[in-house]
């Protein structure tokens, strides 16, 4: 996957080449053009790496789904992202929700906690690392469920695909 990696630096190699295009043209003294240029370079380069990271987690989880090279996952993981893009933005949208809802919980938990233990240093210390913990152990189920998803809708389309060769 690290040449996938390599592919996946374009949005860099854009950026890049905005910074430079936009620097030229405030040496010129068209600093509006500057302007306009960074702004669209910046819209380019966020689109760029949200379907770079896209691809690469559909890759990965072509690469779990069936028996295939890295370059047969990264296509596979590029095909699935262009006939599936809606089911791919729900599932990153429903783990978005569910990461800002146990934001909205788990934040007033840790302020309570620490007005709560401001006195006690180990009072303090001990519910910071329980609020460490269950942080992290709810990010791993979300991480988990949300590459489940992606492997069940990629051989989903695996069998698809194979229906439709036969």
């Amino acid at each position: 996957m690290n040449l996938f990696m390599a592919l996946a630096s374009l949005p860099l190699l854009v950026f890049g080449a905005v910074a430079v295009l936009s620097g030229w043209l405030v040496m010129r003294e068209s600093i509006g053009t500057a302007i306009a240029t960074g702004c669209l370079g910046a819209v380019v380069v966020i689109v760029l790496s949200v379907v770079c990271s896209l691809w690469w987690q559909l890759a990965m989880a072509a690469a779990v789904a069936g028996p295939s090279g890295v370059w047969q996952a990264i296509g596979r993981g590029l095909r699935v992202l262009l006939r599936r893009l809606g089911a791919v933005l729900v599932l990153v949208l429903l783990a978005m929700v569910v990461g800002i809802t146990a934001a909205i919980v788990l934040v007033p938990l840790g302020i309570v906690a620490e007005v709560i233990m401001r006195d006690s240093l180990w009072g303090y210390v001990s519910s910071q690392i329980v609020m460490t913990i269950v942080q992290s152990v709810f990010s791993a189920v979300v991480t988990v469920v949300f590459a489940g998803a992606l492997i069940a809708l990629v051989r989903g389309e695996i069998s698809t695909e194979e229906g439709r060769t036969a």
